[in-house]
């Protein structure tokens, strides 16, 4: 949301509002999934902020930038026209870089918006926050840092093929957690377009899936991915649990030596994402 919010920025959301209140221009607090309960709270999910560029059944452009700050007005580049589906908008970051929003993820549905931004608060947050670079993919206190032995797994691939750990022994190997839905959809694309590079480097890429078998084949056969997949339901492997995986997609990088050497949220520019994978091949040489 840069430049309009920064890192450490507070805000003041209200969470109870009629749905009518929604508007072109609107900066909300959404999550990926709806919520599993009216019961559910914030801590159990990774919230985004992002402003409201299209409401139900508008016709959008899929690369609208927003610069609502400076000029109040909407510039839609040509590009890939989007139809919002009735009971969903379409969100975007202000920053004009990063894809972590509508236009990776596609239109989100309402029951998604936890609640509207009201202002912006004067005072910037105290407490530190997580880093990818030394905390494993949780915003509340990391089960595993950085450095520790990679927990142990069993699991299948999607011919029915039993893995476990010990496939990856002495070798370099990043596990992309991905659940099939259209919010992990760019980061599948991006990731199978890294792949090579990675490969090149001594770095294999596997996708964990969090659901059961035919749904994940259906998923990836759709995008033509040619990565492996393991198979992770969470009803039934403790795989992502033991990982502590609660939001998707998320990455572990762990090293020859078995070592989780890096760990975090799929959020970033994809330029990003690349660089990432790049600084990975110089350190494991």
């Amino acid at each position: 949301m840069v430049p309009t919010l920064g890192h450490g920025d507070r805000v003041l959301v209200i969470r109870y509002w009629p749905k009518v209140w929604l508007r072109r221009g609107q900066i909300v607090l959404i999550s990926s999934q709806p919520l599993a309960s009216p019961k559910s709270t914030l801590f159990e999910i990774t919230p985004y902020i992002k402003r409201i560029v299209g409401l139900e059944e508008e016709i959008i452009n899929d690369n609208a930038e927003v610069d609502y700050v400076l000029h109040h007005s909407l510039t839609l580049p040509s590009t890939q026209v989007c139809h919002i589906p009735k009971g969903h908008i379409f969100v975007r970051g202000d920053s004009r870089t990063g894809y972590a929003d509508s236009r990776t993820w596609g239109p989100i549905s309402l029951d998604c918006v936890l609640g509207v931004v009201i202002m912006k608060l004067p005072r910037k947050a105290t407490l530190p926050f997580p880093s990818s670079s030394d905390t494993l993919i949780t915003s509340n206190q990391p089960k595993f840092l950085v450095g520790q032995q990679a927990p142990e797994f069993t699991t299948q691939t999607l011919d029915g093929k039993i893995i476990d750990l010990t496939n990856f022994r002495g070798k370099a190997v990043v596990f992309l957690f991905i659940s099939p839905s259209k919010f992990c959809r760019g980061a599948i694309l991006e990731s199978e377009r890294i792949a090579p590079i990675g490969a090149k480097g001594g770095i294999a890429m596997i996708f964990v899936s969090s659901t059961n078998r035919d749904v994940t084949s259906s998923f990836f056969e759709e995008l033509n991915i040619t990565l492996p997949v393991l198979i992770a339901p969470r009803s039934s492997n403790p795989f992502f649990h033991d990982y502590n995986i609660s939001v998707t997609p998320a990455y572990c990088f762990i090293n020859r030596q078995g070592k989780i050497q890096a760990a975090g949220y799929i959020d970033m520019e994809w330029v990003e994402w690349e660089n990432l994978m790049k600084s990975w091949i110089k350190q494991i040489y």
